[in-house]
């Protein structure tokens, strides 16, 4: 399964929605050097669109230079058996193949070029996770690759609806038609967002069943419960992620009684006591044992609200402790009064506001719990800085659905590599490319978060928050604005 291409597709200038999930599937088909051999009973069946369709979706394709076709017989004869499709117009132009797709599985030696930097990697949420969510339906189809495109790696999407309706190549009207089936079937949510007194793009993110059902196989847990074995003690299993998983189950199944629940408790005190120690030391105004105490209240929370989570995760161990962590966190941080409570007594953005920068408080994410520590645009959209330039952004005529994706994946460049990297690596990025940027304006938008190479950090967009509009030198803006 070709992830790579499928991300790539969207870079693919073809005619109508059934064109494109047509070839998506070819592409998710694909080996490694963009060939499928498919029946055409099994190209309409995974694209969502009929039988009697595809012939001519194939040949619209093949006359648009995006795939070559090679016909086979079937037993009988005639020209209906499994073809062959090679995906040409996909291709890396770098490197004249898509090698790039197994950038983690390929010798160090083999590795050039763009995959040196940050490689293309399958687990993080990309259009390709649409191909294996629940769905035959092309519209769907198409609407959560469009989404998970515009998404970060934790699978939220800032982007307005009718931009994921132009990139789907359907109206608004289908898009939001869509958008509430799939709502409804709980593969994606949706909450407002505000900006200042005005409505700003609704978030929407990829649910727990979504990302279960439709991640790549060699993430996917069996979600299997096994019995532990009769010999084996709690307390050798406190490092064990299947230990906490069987007692958590156990404890669900038992709807929280007194020896179930005790046993989970137990392997929290254990965890807090032994694996811990970073936590504690960050802790703010508490002695040791206080923090230990104050640790395990926290996890015992977490662990009756997030069970089923826990239950599903690969790590459930590394889970806990994340949201553990976060929690803690958060409340070390208002401790410290670094933290922006707003007006409303909610937290703002995990950064210092000052009054005259001050935006409307609104309440966080509604899964903000379990962010982990990998960067997202939850994180971005919480700093009134970033919500503040990507609206300016918008005045000027910067889509914002192309906007936070962008700046969100130009941050995780800059905080993976040194400063000299960094714009080198967003120039060749394959996240960037895939959105559709030129080296030159991939480079201008690094330029609004880090700055320039001779200028430095005070050179940016976020140094100058408050005068963007003289702060950003309309170089930038036309680069990044050109068509």
């Amino acid at each position: 399964m070709n992830d790579f291409l499928v991300t790539r597709l969207w870079l693919a200038e073809v005619a109508t929605m059934a064109q494109r999930t047509v070839l998506g599937t070819l592409a998710f088909k694909a080996d490694v050097s963009g060939s499928a051999t498919l029946t055409k009973t099994g190209i309409a069946t995974s694209a969502g669109v009929s039988v009697r369709s595809v012939g001519d979706h194939l040949d619209a394709l093949a006359d648009g230079g995006w795939i070559t076709i090679a016909k086979a017989r079937s037993a009988d004869g005639r020209f209906n058996g499994a073809s062959t499709y090679r995906l040409t117009g996909l291709l890396d132009p770098h490197h004249g193949q898509a090698a790039i797709l197994t950038a983690s599985q390929l010798p160090p030696d083999k590795l050039v070029g763009r995959a040196k930097g940050l490689r293309f990697d399958p687990d993080r949420v990309g259009p390709a996770w649409a191909w294996r969510a629940p769905t035959r339906v092309a519209p769907e189809r198409i609407f959560l690759a469009s989404m998970a495109l515009l998404s970060d790696a934790r699978g939220v999407c800032l982007a307005p609806r009718s931009t994921i309706a132009d990139r789907s190549l359907m109206s608004r009207r289908s898009a939001d038609r869509v958008l509430r089936e799939l709502e409804h079937r709980r593969l994606v949510g949706r909450e407002p967002r505000r900006r200042g007194q005005r409505a700003a793009e609704a978030r929407l993110a990829f649910t727990p069943k979504f990302l279960r059902l439709a991640r790549p196989v060699s993430m996917a847990t069996s979600g299997v419960i096994e019995r532990p074995p009769q010999a084996q003690a709690v307390t050798e299993i406190v490092q064990d992620g299947d230990g906490l998983r069987r007692q958590l189950a156990a404890a669900i199944a038992s709807n929280w009684s007194c020896a179930q629940a005790n046993a989970v408790a137990e392997l929290i005190i254990d965890w807090a006591n032994s694996r811990t120690r970073l936590l504690v030391s960050r802790r703010v105004g508490m002695s040791r044992r206080q923090a230990i105490a104050d640790i395990i209240v926290l996890a015992w929370i977490v662990v009756q609200e997030c069970a089923d989570d826990l239950v599903q995760a690969r790590n459930p161990w590394g889970l806990l402790a994340t949201i553990v962590a976060r929690r803690a966190a958060s409340q070390d941080e208002i401790d410290r009064g670094v933290v922006d409570l707003g007006e409303a007594g909610k937290v703002q953005a995990f950064t210092t506001v000052d009054d005259d920068r001050r935006l409307e408080a609104h309440a966080p994410a509604l899964d903000q719990q379990l962010r982990g520590t990998v960067l997202g645009m939850d994180d971005l959209a919480d700093a009134p800085t970033m919500d503040m330039l990507v609206g300016h952004l918008a005045s000027v005529g910067v889509d914002p659905g192309l906007a936070w994706p962008v700046l969100c994946r130009c941050v995780e460049i800059s905080l993976s590599v040194q400063n000299s990297r960094r714009h080198t690596l967003a120039r060749a990025d394959f996240q960037l490319e895939a959105l559709g940027l030129t080296p030159d304006q991939a480079s201008a938008w690094m330029n609004l978060v880090i700055g320039t190479r001779r200028g430095g950090h005070e050179s940016s967009a976020l140094a100058n928050i408050t005068r963007l509009g003289e702060a950003i030198p309309r170089t930038w803006l036309d680069t990044i604005t050109a068509a």
